[in-house]
């Protein structure tokens, strides 16, 4: 929409499904849910948590934030789109880690998050998925692998050295190691170029 204010045109954005967020927030579910399935299921996978509850939480906050939305907050303009997501993966990420403080378990970050925040994971289509993750893993070796999982699953350090008869500070050496590793790894222009060729390999 443009207006004329003092002889200066000026455009001023707006959200054009503002209505139906306030009046039909069902119907405004609808059109994101595939996107707010894809976040739960990254979320639910990396932070080893019940996808089910997660999906049935972000839809309570979804509700919530349909009511509270301000395309105009604070004097400038948000999209509902950039409004949804932004917050609901901080409510999300909120509520897993509340989980892990009453049951007094450590929650799966580290590798977690180089996987989920890395620019090159980003564009990975759900069919590369499996191979991407294969390819990562394929970087390391095996008793790093079992640290890892151990660690997605929620063990602690102690409790991994435990299982593995391994001391916790030898554990912690090898999970930096791995963690630095795979941070390489992730952030590395030749990975797609591994990409294609994993891809290739899987085709012929």
């Amino acid at each position: 929409m443009i207006i004329t204010r003092d002889g200066i045109e000026e455009e001023i954005q707006f959200e054009s499904l503002y209505e139906l967020i306030k009046e039909s927030p069902n119907e405004v579910w609808k059109i994101f849910e595939d996107k707010i399935n894809n976040a739960v299921r990254g979320l639910s996978y990396w932070k080893n948590f019940d996808k089910n509850e997660l999906l049935q939480q972000s839809y309570i906050y979804f509700i919530e934030f349909c009511q509270i939305y301000d395309p105009y907050y604070n004097g400038g303009f948000i999209p509902f789109d950039k409004f949804l997501f932004k917050n609901l993966v901080m409510k999300l990420r909120a509520y897993i880690q509340r989980y892990y403080f009453k049951s007094k378990r450590e929650q799966p970050t580290e590798f977690s998050e180089y996987m989920t925040t890395s620019s090159t994971k980003n564009n990975i289509t759900e069919i590369d998925e499996k191979m991407y993750s294969e390819y990562i893993y394929s970087l390391i070796t095996k008793r790093q692998k079992e640290i890892l999982d151990l660690s997605l699953q929620g063990y602690k350090q102690q409790e991994i050295g435990q299982i593995l008869g391994v001391s916790q500070s030898r554990i912690s050496v090898i999970k930096r190691k791995c963690l630095s590793k795979l941070e390489e790894v992730l952030n590395a222009k030749e990975l797609k170029e591994s990409k294609k060729n994993i891809k290739k390999k899987y085709s012929e």
